[in-house]
């Protein structure tokens, strides 16, 4: 769904371009489009190169679901407080890109909440795995040293569960 935000801002340009806003409003317009994107600052090799003053201001590309949703939201924003601005498309209407404003910030809220309860089923399993005093790795660990203390390490039983590596990952 976020990788069709950037068409469907450059559509929301160009319908407020062909509805004849200031063109202050269209700077605006554009410079969210660029933020969306993630371009529209020359790097500053590219501006030494051409004897321009580099600009100060953020250096990385501010391109995360919730930045990007930021962004879109801020030029739904100016949208809605142009007056000029008409259109028949629904999903280019004001309620329209509202909506999807919205959903936007709804699916990053859902993933930030997924990868919260995923972090969460990884600590679990971690203690189940290698931390608690029962842990398959405390356990398996001891029964491979008890069976090679009861019957020897060159035993036909330690044979059988030598092969059994038990490894902790590391932290």
């Amino acid at each position: 769904f976020f990788r069709d935000i950037p068409k469907l801002a450059a559509s929301v340009i160009l319908t407020l371009d062909a509805s004849g806003v200031k063109a202050e409003t269209l700077h605006d317009a554009r410079r969210f489009f660029k933020l969306l994107k993630g371009s529209g600052r020359k790097s500053i090799i590219e501006a030494a190169a051409e004897g321009e003053a580099p600009t100060k201001g953020p250096r990385v590309a501010q391109l995360s679901y919730e930045s990007r949703a930021d962004h879109f939201a801020r030029l739904v924003q100016l949208v809605a407080s142009e007056s000029l601005y008409m259109t028949n498309e629904p999903e280019l209407s004001v309620p329209g890109l509202k909506a999807t404003s919205k959903k936007l910030y709804s699916l990053n809220s859902a993933v930030v909440k997924a990868k919260v309860a995923w972090s969460n089923a990884r600590i679990t399993r971690n203690e189940t795995l290698y931390s608690a005093e029962e842990a398959i790795y405390v356990v398996g660990r001891a029964a491979r040293k008890y069976v090679r203390a009861i019957f020897g390490p060159n035993s036909e039983e330690f044979n059988q569960v030598k092969r059994y590596v038990f490894k902790k990952p590391y932290d």
